[in-house]
């Protein structure tokens, strides 16, 4: 390994691909040695269950003259189809915790990254290889579980709940692959289309436990659904006030309006305003001190409660109607601040 850390050719550049080529080695020298491990216990239960009644034997050997492992069982004699074991099993104190264990294990992989990138986690973190399809299977099924046995509470509340809960909800293009159901190779005649997921979050003011939820089926209706009843699982009541927070999108303002009423309040962030205010501060100052200057000059108005003089000092800078709205910065800032004045930024 020394050797080849050292990299003699000078092909590894980077600290992360000479610990890329350790934990490949390492991985690839413990997987022989708990293999020839493995080979000889085998070999010593194979020897132990011939000497017993019963003994049960299917598949073929192996090149090394060893029976496989998961063939060589034995059956009870009175109820064959329901107790076996394998004498390597108990003899190497294997416990097998099923998909349930692995899942608590690994579901933090296999609903951050990709399938295949799953596998390789798994090898690094928990030494166990399992095939990409294995990790898709359980993925999904996960996920129908969660879709099938999840109950939106709808009701309005009787109790009192919490004083203040903060809502957030947002929408994201995911890609989904739809088969053809004429091809009878089901791999054959794929499409790719993209679909919105409606994605929120509550918890009570000052509070770091987190209620989620989202879909990825029906309308915006079905997401405001999902935002009150994650709003209901973070204790909001009769006497709370929620205090919903997002980019501005109509949509979500109206479902916070149509689901909360007058205890709900929808506000812009200011991570959004401060986006539009910046390109629009580079086109109305090209000099960087000045725009920053500017920039500095209308987040402090913002925050003041001044929503309105930002909103006039825009309305001299605005460029000529025929430049479209792709390089209209000014433009885009004055129209997103001007449709919001009854949702007055948050600073973040």
């Amino acid at each position: 390994m020394l050797l080849m850390v050292s990299d003699e050719k000078g092909e590894l550049q980077e600290a992360d691909a000479a610990e890329m080529q350790l934990i490949e080695q390492m991985r690839r020298m413990g997987q022989e040695s708990l293999q020839a491990w493995a080979t000889g216990q085998a070999a010593k239960a194979a020897e132990l269950a011939g000497q017993e009644s019963g003994v049960w034997r299917g598949g073929k050997k192996n090149s090394s003259g060893t029976a496989p492992l998961v063939n060589q069982r034995r059956r009870d004699s009175v109820s064959p189809r329901k107790s076996t074991y394998s004498p390597f099993v108990n003899r190497a104190k294997v416990r097998h915790r099923g998909v349930r264990g692995l899942c608590n294990g690994g579901d933090r992989f296999w609903a951050d990254v990709a399938f295949a990138q799953v596998e390789d986690k798994l090898v690094e973190h928990y030494g166990i290889l399992l095939p990409e399809s294995t990790i898709r299977r359980v993925t999904e099924l996960h996920a129908e579980n969660i879709y099938t046995t999840t109950q939106v509470d709808e009701a309005w509340p009787d109790e009192v709940g919490c004083r203040t809960v903060i809502v957030e909800m947002d929408g994201g293009m995911v890609p989904i692959v739809a088969a053809d159901a004429a091809q009878k190779d089901r791999r054959k005649g794929k499409t790719l289309h993209w679909k919105e997921a409606k994605l929120c979050l509550a918890h009570e003011a000052g509070s770091k436990t987190l209620s989620y939820g989202g879909t990825l089926q029906g309308d915006v209706g079905e997401a405001g659904k999902q935002l009150f009843g994650c709003a209901r699982s973070a204790g909001f009541g009769k006497a709370s006030q929620v205090h919903a927070v997002g980019d501005g999108a109509e949509w979500i303002a109206r479902q916070v309006d149509e689901r909360f009423g007058s205890q709900g309040r929808y506000l812009v962030d200011f991570y959004h305003v401060c986006d539009y205010l910046s390109a629009a501060a580079t086109a109305i100052h090209p000099d960087i001190e000045a725009a920053n200057a500017w920039f500095s000059q209308q987040k402090a108005a913002i925050k003041a409660g001044h929503c309105a003089d930002v909103i006039e000092s825009l309305r001299g800078c605005l460029e000529a109607d025929d430049v479209p709205d792709s390089k209209a910065a000014v433009r885009s800032c004055h129209r997103y601040l001007s449709r919001r004045q009854d949702q007055p930024p948050v600073p973040i």
